[in-house]
Formats: C-alpha cells, sequence, structure tokens
C-alpha cells in the first residue's frame, strides 16, 4: 500500500449511490397513494355490506309485522334508522319505493362530522307464481353525491311466515 493513498467514496460515487436510492424510495413512495385509496373503497364495501344488512334483515323482520299486502313500494313500508339516537345525529328512516334515497349518519353531537353515505333504492318485487314470497332488491352506491356507476345489488327472498 501507498503511504499517500486515500481511501474512502468519491463525490461521484456518493452522488450515483444517492441517485439508485432516490430512485428507489420514489417507486416506493408511489405506492402510497395506491394503497390510501384501496383501503378507502375497502372501508366503504364493508360499510355498504353491513347497511344492506342491516337493510334485509330489518326490512325482513318489517314483513313478518305487517299486513303481507302491505309489504310493497310505498312509503309506509319502512324500519327505524340504523342504531340508536345515541349513535347518530338524526339518521333518518330507510324508506322501499323505487327512487334513489340519500342517506347520511353522522355522529350523535358531531353533525358536522359525516361518518358513512349512501345512496340506496329499496324495492320489493312479487315472484311469478308465489303470492306467498316477495323478493327485496337493495342497490346500494357509496357516498351521496356523484355518478351512479358501480352498483352494489343485494337480493333476498322473504316467505309470508305469518298468511297475514
Amino acid at each position: 500500500m501507498e503511504a499517500n493513498a486515500k481511501s474512502g467514496f468519491s463525490i461521484v460515487e456518493v452522488a450515483l449511490a444517492l441517485l439508485v436510492v432516490g430512485v428507489g424510495l420514489m417507486g416506493v413512495f408511489s405506492l402510497f397513494p395506491q394503497g390510501t385509496d384501496l383501503n378507502r373503497k375497502s372501508i366503504q364495501d364493508t360499510q355498504i355490506g353491513l347497511f344492506a344488512e342491516y337493510v334485509l334483515n330489518g326490512f325482513r323482520y318489517q314483513a313478518e309485522q305487517v299486513q303481507w299486502d302491505d309489504v310493497d313500494n310505498s312509503s309506509a313500508f319502512k324500519i327505524s334508522a340504523l342504531g340508536t339516537k345515541w349513535a347518530w345525529d338524526g339518521a333518518p328512516e330507510v324508506v322501499a319505493g323505487s327512487g334513489v334515497k340519500a342517506i347520511v349518519y353522522r355522529p350523535y353531537q358531531k353533525s358536522d362530522i359525516e361518518e358513512m353515505a349512501f345512496r340506496y333504492e329499496f324495492q320489493v318485487y312479487s315472484v311469478a307464481g308465489r303470492p306467498d314470497v316477495k323478493a327485496f332488491v337493495l342497490n346500494v352506491w357509496p357516498g351521496q353525491f356523484g355518478v351512479l356507476v358501480g352498483t352494489n345489488v343485494f337480493y333476498t327472498e322473504v316467505y309470508n311466515y305469518s298468511a297475514k
């Protein structure tokens, strides 16, 4: 070894190493917006699924409480708001009938925060040849505003157990 030899990296080597690390970090950071968008969509899908379960089960229960002829697409066929008055600030009832309706859930005493918002259409259909069965179809869209694309469709059939 030479006595005057210097060990270490040159400025060019350090700059190239930083360039390689920088390009790698840019690739990693570009994944964050996609990850947060997928997280938001998965939360929406979960909320829509829970809302649909509540609506279909609520209307199934309501169908057992009223006359079978009253199980129809009228605003009289409705279920109470999701949750209690202590959970949501003025949550509206869910109503049957054609036409898209918006529903917004805001935490109790925090009316400036929108926890969940959907647009839905809940319809009741008679099943051909089966006067004792009705079909419930629930269409749900995420958000309170926007284009109605990406419909989430939920379907169930309800049998008239009480023969009312």
